[in-house]
């Protein structure tokens, strides 16, 4: 039986950096063809969904901004959970397309040390008087939100920045507090707004992507098939051992997806781990 919807990664699947994957754009155009959703999932805390969208767009594939899934947006639905929207105030760590799209859910963005929370996205201006902020605003009590644990992210010619983790890590240490909430893969979070929003089950859902420790082991907490994009690359150390990092399928390019899906998907899955920590 096929997913009703592949839910896709895009920096190191659909392009790196500026630059497209060969030929994605037609293996998007093929999985359509099948009658199943895509659905873009990122863990870019710097671009806003519009951007994405527009970059998306420059590479010849078509995405509708609700089938964006990224931090900001994730922040919305799991705030939404907890509080009117209305009513909070953030110290923010990020780019101000960042700022801008939490600004349209309504939350107010403050430049103070006395608000509710401290979000952290990639910022590639962050600097010692930002860190020195959202520390005091965490030491006044104000509450941790991390979009993503990445290390770095890829970008042309195989070479590498450093992402939004390497900042909460710097946070964390000067102010000896944890994040309470993180919102990007390997979190469940993007997965449980797919399956809010079109009705899925987890095992509908296929997920594919080039990290293991990020994608895979979203699928795998949330009880979905996966497929890892290899670029012919191996697991490193035992990470074929472990099966929260071990995928369901390995394919070395998206442009492989296609034809997979064409014959016989008949994945073996089941929830091996709780699905949020946020819930």
């Amino acid at each position: 039986m096929k997913p009703r919807i592949v839910a896709v990664d895009l920096d190191g699947v659909i392009y790196f950096g500026s630059s497209p994957v060969a030929d994605a754009n037609v293996a998007i155009k093929r999985i359509r063809k099948m009658d199943i959703r895509i659905a873009f999932v990122t863990n870019n805390s710097r671009e806003s969904r519009s951007q994405i969208q527009a970059k998306l767009g420059r590479f010849d594939i078509d995405a509708n901004m609700e089938d964006i899934y990224a931090p900001a947006s994730a922040i919305g639905f799991l705030l939404r959970r907890i509080h009117d929207l209305e009513e909070i105030q953030a110290l923010v760590i990020g780019s101000e397309d960042f700022k801008n799209e939490l600004s349209s859910l309504a939350m107010e963005i403050v430049d103070s040390p006395h608000c509710d929370y401290v979000i952290v996205a990639l910022d590639r201006e962050f600097d010692y008087i930002k860190l020195s902020k959202a520390m005091n605003a965490l030491q006044n009590g104000a509450r941790l939100i991390v979009c993503n644990r990445d290390r770095r992210v890829p970008v042309e010619n195989g070479n590498y920045l450093p992402a939004c983790g390497a900042i909460a890590i710097a946070l964390e240490y000067a102010s000896e507090i944890e994040a309470q909430y993180e919102v990007g893969k390997p979190d469940t979070l993007f997965l449980e707004m797919i399956a809010s929003n079109f009705g899925a089950k987890p095992w509908e859902i296929l997920v594919v992507g080039d990290g293991l420790e990020s994608d895979v082991l979203m699928a795998n907490r949330y009880g979905s098939p996966s497929v890892w994009i290899s670029h012919d690359r191996l697991p490193r150390g035992n990470d074929a051992e472990d099966c929260l990092l071990r995928p369901t399928f390995a394919l070395k390019s998206i442009t492989d997806l296609p034809s997979m899906l064409e014959n016989e998907f008949t994945p073996n899955v089941s929830p091996w781990y709780p699905r949020s920590r946020n819930a």
